[in-house]
């Protein structure tokens, strides 16, 4: 909470800090009408006209005290006195002291403070394009204001910009700047390893990414631990190691286009043929990994091997070792 400056003892004219009978016999014949409200604010920096904007009343009512006090004892509250004082007013209770000097700054300076405002939202405006947090100028405006009347920090900027971000990542609106680039990135990634980011959780990890709190590789190897890991148990030490589940799927992928006739791009990682190759479970009820030739004969019992070309081959090839094996070859 701000202090107001500790001023001279009115009637101490010479300012030597004592108040000699003189002086004191001055100040009671007329130097305590000179002591008005009015005056004792403006001493201080505050503008009537923040005074009458003040919904609480109580501004007025302490410097109405504050003249009242220096009227009958001579002299000006100490600072002891003053914060006694200002516990008990709402205006002193509801602003800081960073508020209360920006709000006086706004009263006693309205030009000099809309200047002081309209560069703080140059910077929100700069920062916001470069972190690709999406703004309209209304929003630009507020933060603005907030910023200047609270002394935001840069890293306060960004904090506060953080909401912003997560509810146009909410919205599944096409980002740009760093955050742009984490969004795209992270959501091919996740796409390419079958991993299904909630809403909620892009948005923490944009804004982590953003903000430079989390790299998109330490972002990547949160998302292997807790779901590669626990989903893929046979590749865990791989996973672990840094390996994507889509680097250890490619060989059964390659096996399945090749054995299905089928475009290996077409194939999801979430097939569930695949799946089976990749979630082995060996004798023992433990994770295993399949080898690709168990992988193939897995293949070969999908309903969709039965309509290649390679099943009609195996199946004609078998026909004819029979037909040898009866002389009619």
């Amino acid at each position: 909470m701000a202090n107001t400056q500790t001023k001279f003892d009115p009637a101490d004219t010479n300012r030597d800090s004592v108040i000699d009978k003189k002086e004191a016999a001055a100040w009671k014949k007329g130097g305590s009408k000179k002591v008005t409200a009015e005056l004792t604010a403006a001493d201080y920096g505050f503008a009537a006209s923040l005074i009458a904007s003040d919904d609480t009343g109580s501004l007025k009512d302490f410097f109405d005290w504050f003249a009242a006090y220096t009227q009958r004892t001579g002299r000006v509250p100490t600072e002891n006195e003053l914060d006694r004082k200002k516990k008990q007013v709402e205006w002193f209770q509801k602003w800081n002291s960073n508020q209360q000097e920006a709000l006086k700054d706004k009263a006693l300076n309205p030009t000099d403070y809309a200047e002081s405002v309209r560069l703080r939202a140059d910077d929100i405006r700069a920062t916001a394009d470069s972190l690709g947090v999406p703004l309209t100028e209304a929003e630009v405006g507020y933060l603005a204001e907030q910023s200047r009347i609270n002394k935001w920090t840069a890293t306060q900027i960004q904090n506060n910009l953080a909401p912003y971000l997560k509810s146009a990542v909410g919205e599944n609106r096409d980002l740009t700047g760093a955050a742009g680039d984490v969004q795209t990135e992270l959501s091919d990634w996740a796409r390419m390893n079958g991993i299904d980011i909630s809403p909620d959780q892009m948005a923490r990890y944009v804004s982590s990414g953003a903000f430079g709190k989390q790299s998109i590789n330490d972002i990547k190897a949160e998302l292997r631990k807790t779901y590669m890991a626990g989903a893929y148990p046979a590749w865990a030490d791989k996973i672990a190691a840094g390996v994507d589940i889509a680097d250890i799927a490619a060989p059964y992928k390659s096996t399945m286009a090749k054995l299905l006739e089928i475009d290996e791009n077409n194939i999801d990682l979430n097939d569930q043929l695949l799946q089976r190759g990749l979630q082995g479970v060996g004798a023992d009820g433990k994770p295993s990994v399949v080898p690709l030739y168990e992988f193939q004969k897995q293949i070969r019992n999908d309903p969709r091997w039965q309509k290649t070309d390679n099943a009609y081959s195996a199946y004609a090839s078998v026909a004819d070792d029979i037909l040898s094996m009866f002389g009619f070859r």
